[in-house]
């Protein structure tokens, strides 16, 4: 997920580097696409749990809380604030709100629709961006934009024509609350940034985003263990890959820059849709596929435009 410029769990961080700059560019192209594909698999893996018996709110959960411990870890080894400071403290419930939507809305999306759907629908979240920010500056997007959105709805079409009867309307919500959480997590990213560290804001928000999603699970009866180890394997393995996903996703924009993260974060709906091929034998038609290539490429050229403004 991304900042303004990249994911929705990640905020402006700027590590100490002696890279040279183009030594720097390219190993943040290099930890983009890592993280793109950490954030796929995480993602990927909850279809594989959900047939052990593990539901979205409890996989969610473990997502947090591995999040939050990854976090926690980072901080207390590398250094950094663990109280959010007093002027970002107001933003700490309406982000959680945000990421709650993401957190529930992206994994639960995945167990009713095919894999590659869910990530290209949550991947319309750099769009809506952009008529958010829109909106706020009273300015209507210009025709470039315009070309662009009709584009990427174009590709939709596309994904979602041949599968109309058989794509099951929870799963299309559920991304597009996530997408829309994304989307606001991200409007509000530079405002809390400015006084506070993003690896803390992660923690605030990931403990009560992850007493809502317990809470949740248990009241909905949905805390079920693995019922095989294997399940477990998956579980832990989900949990880290986001978390990790999550710390080199700071790096990745550091030494990459704010354009060329922005465009390769969007390469993730590509990943799930090529891994839920080999993995799950989730397989589109052709067209589909036609339209999931040009809807991602539109989200690039929208995402490009986005952060050189």
């Amino acid at each position: 997920m991304t900042t303004d410029n990249s994911s929705p769990c990640a905020a402006a961080l700027d590590p100490a580097t002696t890279d040279q700059p183009g030594e720097a560019l390219t190993r943040g192209v290099m930890l983009c696409l890592l993280s793109s594909g950490l954030f796929a698999i995480s993602i990927l893996t909850s279809k594989f749990v959900y047939q052990y018996g593990v539901e979205p709110l409890f996989f969610a959960t473990v997502r947090a809380a591995f999040c939050l411990v990854m976090c926690a870890v980072f901080i207390a080894v590398r250094g950094g604030e663990w109280l959010m400071p007093k002027p970002s403290r107001r933003f700490v419930l309406p982000m959680s709100v945000m990421l709650l939507m993401v957190s529930f809305g992206y994994p639960t999306a995945m167990k009713y629709i095919p894999a590659g759907m869910a990530t290209l629908v949550f991947y319309l979240w750099p769009l809506l961006v952009l008529v958010i920010t829109a909106i706020q500056a009273h300015q209507f997007p210009g025709i470039r934009r315009m070309a662009i959105f009709i584009v990427a709805f174009a590709g939709l079409a596309l994904v979602f024509g041949p599968s109309m009867g058989d794509v099951r309307w929870e799963g299309i919500a559920a991304a597009l609350v996530a997408a829309l959480g994304a989307s606001l997590f991200c409007v509000t990213i530079p405002k809390v940034t400015k006084t506070a560290d993003s690896m803390t804001i992660n923690i605030h928000t990931n403990i009560i985003v992850g007493f809502i999603l317990l809470g949740g699970a248990a009241f909905y009866d949905q805390v079920h263990m693995p019922t095989e180890a294997v399940g477990w394997y998956a579980l832990i393995g989900a949990g880290l890959t986001y978390g990790l996903g999550m710390i080199t996703i700071f790096y990745a924009i550091s030494r990459a820059g704010p354009v060329a993260s922005s465009i390769l974060f969007n390469t993730e709906p590509l990943i799930v849709t090529m891994l839920a091929t080999l993995v799950f034998a989730e397989f589109l038609e052709p067209i589909q596929y036609m339209g999931v290539l040009i809807a991602v490429i539109a989200m690039m050229l929208a995402s490009a435009r986005a952060a050189r403004n």
